[in-house]
């Protein structure tokens, strides 16, 4: 579990995007900060302010109402062209004013909408600093995420790391540091079948030539996205099985003729053998994008 590991690492923050999540997390970390990256509705202050989360003040309505409580802990978002929210560099003198003796002032931060553009990162940093004389009122001051990270900028007291706990970017030109891919996802192989040239494979795709294949257990319900279909590949037994068809729930590779290869075999769908930064230059997907389209069982926390 990440949570589990990060706490043996000494962390004592973590960054959420909804109640779902931070209740997960809370039961893992009773006693760590849970910041709400994600925007609430008002209808869910009270019991993220009762949990003792750290609530993420992205509109003006949501600072209005955090003021009916007075133990409430905030975390003041700036929006600066990410569109996350309406509060804007001009208004935080009023608004802390507002907030910094009825609530907690936990965090201030911003978000970057174009991490690797250099012009526009740094114009968003000039922007962020002319606020440096309120920075004393808050706890944490962050806006860094995993590309500015790695670029080693030093902004603030605080990264929001995404990706690079798993050891993915976004970005596939992006200098990894020695970050290596540490999430992995797997299926097992449910049948093998045999398919001529030119002979249909799943819903309207065809075999390319003679082949042997295994039917496996995911598809693309489960995040394998039909785009890898003919781009990339599987991994079982160490083999490279293309992708030759994806449906809803199952997928069909091409398997090689020489290996012995049966139902219940595992199938590396991507690891560190298989990364999706690998799979991302083959296919054009943002590695972000082919991740997080995995869905259950596969758990992120």
């Amino acid at each position: 579990m990440v949570v589990s590991s990060l706490l043996e690492a000494g962390v004592d923050t973590f960054g959420v995007y909804n109640l779902d999540e931070a209740e997960r997390v809370s039961v893992i970390a009773p006693e760590s900060n849970i910041l709400m990256i994600g925007p609430l509705l008002k209808a869910d202050i009270k019991q993220a302010v009762d949990k003792g989360y750290v609530i993420n003040l992205t509109t003006r309505e949501l600072v209005d109402e955090v003021l009916k409580y007075e133990n409430a802990r905030v975390d003041l978002s700036i929006d600066m062209g990410f569109k996350r929210g309406n509060i804007a560099v001009e208004e935080v003198s009023a608004l802390i004013d507002r907030l910094k003796d009825k609530v907690e002032l936990y965090g201030l931060s911003t978000h970057f909408p174009l991490p690797t553009n250099k012009v526009e990162v740094e114009k968003q940093i000039s922007t962020f600093n002319s606020l440096k004389q309120y920075f004393p009122h808050f706890k944490y001051i962050h806006m860094e995420n995993t590309i500015t990270f790695l670029h080693e900028l030093n902004l603030g007291n605080m990264i929001r790391i995404g990706g690079a706990l798993y050891g993915l970017v976004s970005y596939p030109d992006t200098n990894m540091k020695g970050l290596e891919q540490i999430a992995s996802f797997k299926s097992k192989v449910l049948l093998t079948s045999n398919a001529q040239k030119g002979e249909l494979v799943g819903y309207g795709d065809t075999a390319p030539y003679d082949t042997k294949t295994a039917l496996i257990g995911a598809g693309y319900s489960d995040g394998l996205d039909k785009d890898l279909t003919g781009k990339s590949y599987v991994l079982i037994k160490d083999h490279k099985c293309p992708i030759l068809s994806i449906t809803m729930n199952s997928s069909i590779v091409s398997i090689p003729t020489e290996v012995i290869i049966e139902a219940g075999d595992e199938v590396v769908i991507s690891d560190s053998n298989l990364t999706l930064m690998e799979i991302s230059k083959l296919t054009g997907r943002r590695t972000y994008h082919l991740m997080f389209g995995f869905h259950c069982p596969v758990k992120y926390i």
